[in-house]
C-alpha cells in the first residue's frame, strides 16, 4: 500500500513539474533594445535612445547642425520627426525633442557611475542597418571611470552608427552613451571606447525642454525599410581625416609617441 501511494505520489509530482509554466524572463540588460533608436541626418545616422515621453538621448555630433532628423524606433516600429534641444559638447551629449511612439521603452538613468570592471552591455546601430535590421548589442566592461577628459573608457566591440546608443549595467540603467573611439597613432582604432557619463547626462536632461513635442508619428515603418546607411561622415568627421584630424574633430586628445615608442 505505501508503495503505491510513493508511486502516486511521484507521478502527480512529475506531471506538475511538466506541467508547470516556465517563468524565464528576458534579462533587464536585454530588454534595454526596445528604448532603441536610430538617428537619420543629412550627414549620416547614430543611435539614440529614449529617455521620456518627449526626448530622445544621443551623441551631441550625430545631431549638431542636422537640418533634419528623422528617428526610427525599434519597438514601436514608427519613425518620427524631431529637432535638436540640447548639444553638450564638451561630453558630446545631445538631446532630440520629438513624440516618442506608444510601446517604446523609456531608459533610466543609472544614479552613479560605475565601478572599474563592471560588466556593461553596448546597445546601436552599428554601420546603420549594413550589419544587422536590429539594434545590435556588444559586450564589454568598464576599463576605466578616471580618464583626462571626464570619460567613462570602455573595453567593447563598435563601429560607425554605434555612436549615442545607451551602455547599461546588468539592471537596464543607463550608465553612458557612446560617443567615440579611442585612437592610437597609425595603427587605427583600437578595442577601448568613450562613453559620455549617464550622471552628466541625466543632469543636462534636466535642462532640456519639457514641452509637448509635436511630431508625425508614422507607424508600420522601420529602419530596415529604408536600408539605412552611414554617411560619408557623422558632424565633423569625415572619411580621409588623418587620425589627429578625427580626434581634433570629436574633442579627443592627439595622440603622441613617447620615446620608447608608445603610443598614448
Amino acid at each position: 500500500m505505501k508503495t503505491v501511494q510513493a508511486v502516486s505520489l511521484a507521478v502527480v509530482l512529475l506531471v506538475a513539474l511538466v506541467g508547470a509554466p516556465a517563468f524565464a524572463q528576458t534579462p533587464s540588460h536585454l530588454q534595454a533594445k526596445n528604448g532603441l533608436a536610430l538617428i537619420e541626418t543629412p550627414g549620416g545616422t547614430g543611435s539614440g535612445f529614449a529617455v521620456s515621453p518627449t526626448l530622445v538621448a544621443t551623441a551631441c555630433h550625430v545631431i549638431k547642425g542636422a537640418a533634419a532628423i528623422q528617428i526610427h524606433f525599434w519597438a514601436a516600429k514608427a519613425r518620427t520627426s524631431g529637432r535638436t534641444v540640447l548639444c553638450d559638447e564638451k561630453y558630446d551629449i545631445g538631446f532630440v525633442l520629438t513624440a516618442v511612439p506608444s510601446g517604446t521603452a523609456i531608459l533610466e538613468f543609472a544614479p552613479a557611475k560605475p565601478a572599474q570592471g563592471d560588466p556593461i552591455w553596448v546597445w546601436g546601430y552599428p554601420l546603420g542597418t549594413s550589419i544587422a535590421l536590429e539594434p545590435s548589442v556588444s559586450r564589454g566592461g568598464v576599463s576605466a571611470t578616471e580618464t583626462a577628459q571626464g570619460f567613462i573608457a570602455l573595453d567593447v566591440t563598435g563601429a560607425p552608427g554605434n555612436s549615442g546608443g545607451p551602455v547599461v549595467n546588468e539592471d537596464g540603467r543607463v550608465i553612458g552613451i557612446l560617443v567615440g573611439s579611442w585612437m592610437v597613432g597609425n595603427q587605427g582604432q583600437t578595442g577601448f571606447k568613450y562613453a559620455a557619463p549617464g550622471t552628466v547626462a541625466a543632469g543636462l536632461m534636466a535642462d532640456a525642454p519639457a514641452a509637448p513635442a509635436q511630431a508625425t508619428v508614422t507607424t508600420g515603418t522601420r529602419a530596415s525599410d529604408a536600408s539605412i546607411r552611414p554617411g560619408e561622415g557623422i558632424g565633423g568627421v569625415k572619411i580621409g581625416m588623418t587620425v589627429a584630424q578625427a580626434q581634433e574633430a570629436i574633442g579627443l586628445p592627439p595622440t603622441t609617441r613617447n620615446g620608447s615608442g608608445w603610443y598614448t
